[in-house]
């Protein structure tokens, strides 16, 4: 059984990145990290939300040409109810592909994070 986890997920999401840093590198595309909040508590299922984040950020690592940007970045939502926003900007030509392209629903994501927002 999978139980869900209330912790910070700014460290969480920062060393995915950092763990992707090699297969970045491998594809010759610079990736970053961007967050101005210090620290967001979310409740989520470790278990589930870790290998999707990873699976999404490696996919558009693969899809994004050599010698271009990949950044990520977590922040707050504005709205009233408090949600978190992933979202990922880059320098390349699929700018503007959606998650469904790489294979991860949004709606399973937002299942798995609660008050989560996927901005791809």
């Amino acid at each position: 059984m999978i139980f869900p986890v209330e912790s910070d997920f700014v460290p969480l999401v920062k060393s995915l990145i950092d763990s992707l840093q090699p297969f970045a590198v491998a594809h010759q595309v610079e990736l970053s990290f961007e967050c101005k909040d210090k620290r967001i508590q979310a409740l989520y299922q470790p278990e589930e939300i870790i290998p999707d984040i990873s699976q999404l950020i490696s996919r558009i690592i693969t899809f994004t040409p050599q010698s271009y940007a990949v950044k990520v970045g977590l922040k707050k939502s504005c709205s009233e109810n408090s949600s978190l926003e992933l979202f990922k900007r880059n320098t390349g030509p699929y700018r503007r592909i959606r998650a469904s392209y790489f294979g991860l629903s949004p709606t399973l994501l937002k299942k798995r994070l609660s008050n989560f927002r996927l901005l791809i």
